[in-house]
């Protein structure tokens, strides 16, 4: 089962996971964002993909979500590591 993810915003940070009444919010790629007001101020606004799925159904596809999860954070770590180490490489021949 995969969730339908779909674009949405808020002008409140939603949290990643949200249960409300019978039904279950995941959201990811949360981002913030600025515009400008009528007055000409600036608004913070937060861009998210949101799916909803019942309770029920949810728990029943909990595990592999979860896993994915943890599938795509460890590929994200990794990108982060190998940016750290050229960060490293760079420093280092500076340094010299």
């Amino acid at each position: 089962m995969e969730p339908t993810y779909r674009y949405s915003e808020s002008t409140v940070r939603p949290e990643q996971v949200q249960i409300s009444g019978d039904t279950v919010y995941l959201r990811k790629d949360i981002k913030e964002s600025k515009r400008e007001d009528m007055d000409g101020g600036t608004v913070s606004y937060w861009t998210y993909q949101e799916a909803a799925m019942s309770t029920e159904e949810f728990n029943r596809n909990s595990s592999a979500l979860l896993l994915k999860r943890q599938l795509n954070s460890d590929g994200d770590m990794l990108a982060i590591m190998e940016a750290m180490a050229d960060m490293y490489d760079v420093l280092a021949i500076l340094m010299e």
